[in-house]
């Protein structure tokens, strides 16, 4: 028994021997197995954590290119005009792209603000390196669990101001971690002042506007430096979801935000309980400002003169500096300029007025209207009020008929050419006789060129040529001056660009005379080179501002409004007097009809064959006025009956615009003289002359005294076209000058 009972304890520890061995060898393999994992995952991190750590560095390097003193940011442009009443200046528009945007710097903007930003946006600003990890490990809690409504988030003001410029807004981790790494980067780099005045002007506030000043101005019409606390908590409510929390997409949803951020801060900046209670109960008042829909923000319909800024500064900026136009184009509306433009609000909205409604224009017999351009500048080219076309203006910088159609000027040309070099270069004066018959025979035996009116007079005076507006006087003269120099003087003082080779050109008389260019010219460059007929012969070319600055305040445009002598003083004088005697009631001139009261005015008519173009050309003390009127494509104007049209309308306009002014004459100077001459040969007039009248004279160049009325045989001798005019004789005087008739005619 003993035996067997060994025998059974022996089994039995086999069993249990066998049994431990079992689980030792399922230990043993366990611990193999979780040897085997414990190793994969430290290998699997160190591959990570090198993984990690070059996407660190490469992050590290993201921040490479951010440069808050030159960012490359969308600015608006404001262009400012002076009061017409006070003489203060005043903003007049604004000019931005998609984004409206008016940087400010931070000591601009009251501490107010800057504290209500704070408070809505980031408490522990002064206080982070970059980044709040208090608030961001909330903010990953919060997303992960959905612990409670956040209402601030977990990026800083830093964090915002980078996503602001970088337009890096992807929702990725990996955008998060390169956001934080360039947050702790840019605080490196620059102050805590630095990145909130970034900030404030770079946060989008709604309706494509961008900064803190541009949503001041847009939402409450005000500066920055005048917001109450309500309406810096207002703005700065709407930076959440600009879209719907604006205050004027959902003012509710605007209060509710507002009122939290007041009570933020005024918890950081210790205001008391009544006063916080106080800013919520006050209501904030919506004041829109130049309020547009930030996807047709670009296509904003401004005036004509708005348009005339934008093309002139983009002009200058191509001359100045070589850029192209697109990229100066673009300057215009991101550059965030300072436009100083030289507009008068009356001048402006006179001409709107009756440019925009054609019921305010003359009545004429065609079915439409046809169209028309006017400007108005001082006496050296400021302009002062300009329109390119009659009835609504649709479009924003559209067809612009003042300064970009070019037209032929038809009689207008004449006092530019034929009058104004005929007396400078001393060939006629204001009595000189000149045959007022067709210049040459066409082979059908019909005479060219014909007058208006199909009468011929004789020898008439260069005064009563003027005044008829005679195309045969006119022809004479040209022919006499050469075409080619009449050429040379608008191309060189005015910039007419006159065609002056191939087939078809310039240099020649019809052209020169009659003003039948080949291409023909823009109304303002006409109309600015009547000024130098009244302000004694110098000329600005006609210009819409007069500096441009950039958003740091430098100069970078400045118009040279210095005056250039195209005519010397004492041509400009006797010009002035044979203009003034065209609108002269008692002559026989073709604008006779165009003054009104006392105050006188010179100024030329000019019509273009089978009535295509009706021009007037005018000017006062104050004053100068040239419009024209006429169809794109060409086509005759029914006016019989109403009168001259440009005529009625200058009137009106000039009419309207010297109301509040008192009577001014015109200062000659002492530049021409007035003396009494023979209406039949035009000489200087003595006392046997039965007929005189009083004409005005160049001191440096007076006829002689009439030959045919002293008593004694002398007779004026005739020039021929070839010979050149005398030289001057103290004992003798100076002789009559009467142009002969080439042979040919």
């Amino acid at each position: 028994m003993g035996t067997q009972k060994k025998k059974k304890r022996s089994t039995g520890a086999k069993v249990a021997s066998g049994i431990g061995k079992g689980v030792g060898g399922v230990f043993s393999v366990i611990g193999r197995v979780v040897a085997v994992i414990f190793l994969i995952l430290v290998i699997t991190g160190c591959i990570c954590a090198v993984f990690m750590t070059n996407y660190v560095m490469k992050f590290m390097k993201t921040d490479v290119g951010i440069d808050l003193y030159s960012l490359d940011l969308n600015n608006t442009t404001i262009l400012y005009a002076d009061d017409s009443q006070t003489g203060e200046l005043y903003e007049l528009y604004r000019l931005h792209g998609i984004e409206n945007r008016i940087w400010v710097k931070l000591e601009d903007i009251p501490q107010m603000v800057q504290d209500v930003t704070i408070a809505g946006e980031d408490k522990r600003f002064q206080e982070h390196q970059g980044v709040d990890w208090i608030r961001t490990t909330y903010a990953f809690l919060n997303e992960m669990l959905g612990l409670s409504e956040d209402r601030q988030g977990g990026s800083t003001l830093t964090q915002q101001l980078i996503k602001n410029i970088t337009e890096d807004n992807s929702s990725t981790f990996e955008r998060k971690i390169r956001e934080i790494f360039r947050a702790l980067n840019l605080e490196k780099k620059y102050t805590k002042d630095d990145i909130l005045e970034a900030y404030l002007n770079t946060v989008n506030f709604g309706y494509g506007t961008y900064g803190i000043q541009a949503a001041s101005n847009l939402y409450f019409g005000k500066d920055v430096q005048d917001l109450t606390v309500p309406e810096a908590a207002s703005i700065i409510a709407s930076t959440k979801n600009p879209a719907w929390l604006n205050p004027i997409t959902d003012p509710e949803r605007n209060k509710t935000r507002r009122d939290w951020i007041i009570e933020e801060y005024c918890a950081m900046t210790g205001v008391s309980e009544s006063q916080e209670k106080s800013y919520k109960a006050t209501p904030v008042e919506i004041k829109r400002t130049q309020m547009q829909d930030e996807n047709t923000t670009v296509n904003q319909v401004q005036d004509y003169f708005i348009d005339t800024v934008i093309e002139e500064v983009i002009a200058d900026l191509q001359e100045k500096y070589g850029y192209e136009r697109m990229y100066a184009s673009s300057l215009i509306f991101s550059g965030g300029y300072r436009i100083y433009t030289t507009v008068n609000s009356t001048v402006q909205d006179t001409l709107e007025y009756y440019f925009e409604n054609v019921e305010n224009l003359p009545p004429i017999h065609n079915t439409e209207y046809p169209q028309g351009a006017c400007v108005v500048t001082d006496p050296y080219g400021k302009i002062l009020g300009i329109v390119g076309g009659t009835g609504p203006k649709t479009n924003a910088r559209s067809l612009n008929r003042a300064t970009m159609s070019k037209r032929q000027p038809g009689s207008s040309i004449k006092p530019l050419t034929v009058y104004s070099q005929g007396i400078q270069n001393n060939v006629v004066t204001w009595s000189t006789m000149i045959d007022d018959h067709p210049f040459t025979e066409r082979e059908n035996g019909t005479g060219w060129p014909v007058n208006f009116n199909g009468l011929y007079l004789g020898n008439i005076p260069v005064c009563e040529a003027i005044q008829r507006s005679t195309n045969t006087v006119a022809v004479r003269l040209a022919d006499r001056l050469n075409p080619q120099n009449l050429v040379n003087f608008l191309n060189s003082n005015f910039d007419f660009g006159m065609i002056t080779s191939g087939y078809s050109n310039d240099v020649a008389l019809a052209p020169m005379a009659l003003g039948a260019m080949t291409v023909g010219i823009e109304p303002i460059r006409m109309i600015g080179a009547y000024q130098m007929f009244g302000n004694g012969g110098t000329y600005v070319e006609p210009y819409s501002y007069t500096r441009v600055l950039d958003n740091e305040g430098n100069v970078i445009l400045e118009k040279n409004i210095t005056p250039t002598r195209v005519l010397d003083p004492e041509t400009a004088a006797v010009m002035n007097k044979l203009l003034q005697s065209v609108t002269d009631p008692t002559t026989y001139g073709t604008a006779s009809s165009v003054r009104w009261g006392q105050q006188i005015v010179g100024g030329k008519t000019g019509t273009t064959s089978n009535d295509l173009d009706h021009w007037f050309i005018g000017y006062s003390p104050y004053y100068v006025c040239g419009l024209w009127i006429g169809y794109d494509i060409g086509a005759p104007i029914n006016y019989s009956g109403y009168g001259y049209p440009p005529l009625t309308l200058w009137r009106n306009i000039m009419r309207d615009l010297h109301k509040d002014l008192p009577i001014k004459n015109f200062e000659d100077d002492g530049n021409c003289v007035a003396m009494s001459y023979c209406k039949e040969t035009g000489a200087l007039a003595s006392v046997n002359c039965p007929s005189t009248a009083v004409g005005y004279y160049k001191p440096s160049f007076l006829p002689s005294t009439c030959p045919k009325h002293l008593g004694g045989d002398e007779v004026g001798r005739e020039l021929d076209d070839d010979e050149e005019i005398p030289d001057d004789d103290e004992e003798e005087g100076k002789r009559p000058i009467v142009v002969r008739p080439r042979s040919e005619d």
